[in-house]
């Protein structure tokens, strides 16, 4: 603390202190729900298909990969599975791929709108990624922890 003219004691980072933690606390908040989000069941009546090309592989933390899919209309977040699934599966995703996808689509906190992959299309090589059993459970929970990496 410090002490301003007139004995009255005034405070060493004001406002900004306040701003600073407010920022913080919607920061975490906002990365808190957007993991909730991608964390959504799988609903097969909000199935759809989409096919595009994969604009933006978005940085990875935890959990499955999400990427971005650009179609003629509108831009999908598709959340497809953990990296290593996707290497054991001998699948590499990158920004220029068409793909054609299967999934539950949903309008996530954040306004994007996301869609669980079920199944994954590759036209160009004609191999299909299943990524969700018949009861649309993610196939890679399948795997024990010893199979994780190649």
């Amino acid at each position: 603390m410090k002490l301003a003219v007139g004995g009255k004691k005034k405070a060493k980072f004001g406002t900004s202190l306040v701003l600073r933690a407010l920022f913080l606390s919607l920061f975490m908040y906002s990365s808190v729900q957007a993991e909730s989000d991608i964390k959504e069941g799988y609903d097969e009546n909000t199935e759809i298909s989409v096919k595009g090309k994969i604009t933006e592989i978005l940085p990875w933390e935890k959990g499955p990969l999400v990427i971005k899919l650009a179609t003629s209309s509108k831009t999908y977040e598709l959340i497809t599975a953990p990296p290593w699934y996707l290497s054991q599966q001998n699948i590499s995703l990158f920004q220029g791929l068409e793909i054609e996808v299967t999934g539950s689509k949903y309008a996530g906190s954040d306004g994007a709108v996301y869609i669980i992959s079920c199944q994954i299309r590759f036209p160009a090589t004609g191999k299909i990624l299943t990524l969700r059993d018949s009861a649309y459970r993610p196939i890679w929970g399948k795997h024990k922890r010893h199979n994780r990496f190649p």
